[in-house]
């Protein structure tokens, strides 16, 4: 088993970055005995002030505590728990490592494989998830509107566009864009033109088929084909037998 780089942790302790058991996960060596060896050797860590954030003390402050009521803390340092809310919003370790005030944009990647960071993330998605009512149900109905949506649905008797605002919700949910254009309409004047784009129904039925597990290991249905149908048509000139219709 290969000896633990101490002067390399040394270096990663005294910069005060990372707490002990992040230190312990990056080099493969136990909480414990890093605090042993830092005693020992007397290293010691900067004060918080001295970290290179670009985040004013203020706004750290403001974070930090947004940080302790969205998620529970499990052994978070600042910079740590600044992270996490920055990583949730576009799971950029990059970007969030910058924003969060880290001096080694880099370290994010190694952040997110970090358990209790992980965990932490893991908890603010279920969060946030929670806060917007958003469930696997949820989920389902969305798509299975789409996939199943009819466009006999869209138009009223006669033929024309029903209005959106008298659809029911799981029908209007279908339609991804209204293009309403005006034209020319002669003696009627000015009129205008509606037209709905619907979201894509293959798609929809497809992510519905994955989730329920209704495709084969090759990612196809079971029958890729249609079944082909024999329709016969018998077509009467009726002038030629005369009218048939009832007096």
């Amino acid at each position: 088993m290969a000896k633990p780089d101490w002067a390399a942790i040394e270096i990663d302790y005294r910069a005060g970055q990372l707490s002990n058991r992040a230190l312990a996960e990056k080099y493969g060596v136990s909480d414990t005995a890093i605090r042993k060896k830092a005693k020992q050797a007397e290293w010691e860590k900067p004060a918080k002030s001295s970290h290179k954030e670009v985040r004013t003390a203020n706004q750290t402050a403001n974070l930090r505590t947004s940080a302790n009521e969205l998620i529970e803390d499990e052994e978070l340092t600042p910079l740590q728990a600044a992270f996490v809310l920055e990583y949730v919003k576009d799971k950029n370790a990059t970007k969030a490592a910058e924003r969060a005030g880290y001096s080694d944009l880099s370290y994010g990647s190694h952040l997110i494989r970090i358990p209790h960071v992980l965990s932490a993330i893991k908890r603010q998605l279920k969060a946030m998830a929670e806060r917007q009512l958003i469930t696997a149900d949820r989920i389902l109905a969305e798509l299975a509107a789409i996939g199943f949506s009819n466009f006999k649905d869209l138009v009223n008797d006669n033929g024309s566009l029903a209005a959106v605002s008298s659809m029911p919700r799981e029908v209007s949910a279908a339609i991804r864009e209204v293009r309403v254009k005006t034209i020319s309409g002669g003696d009627k004047g000015e009129i205008d033109e509606t037209t709905y784009k619907l979201h894509d129904k293959r798609a929809a039925l497809s992510d519905l088929a994955k989730h329920l597990n209704l495709l084969s290991p090759t990612g196809e249905t079971e029958n890729t084909e249609p079944t082909p149908v024999k329709i016969n048509v018998n077509v009467i000139d009726a002038r030629k037998y005369g009218d048939q219709s009832e007096s």
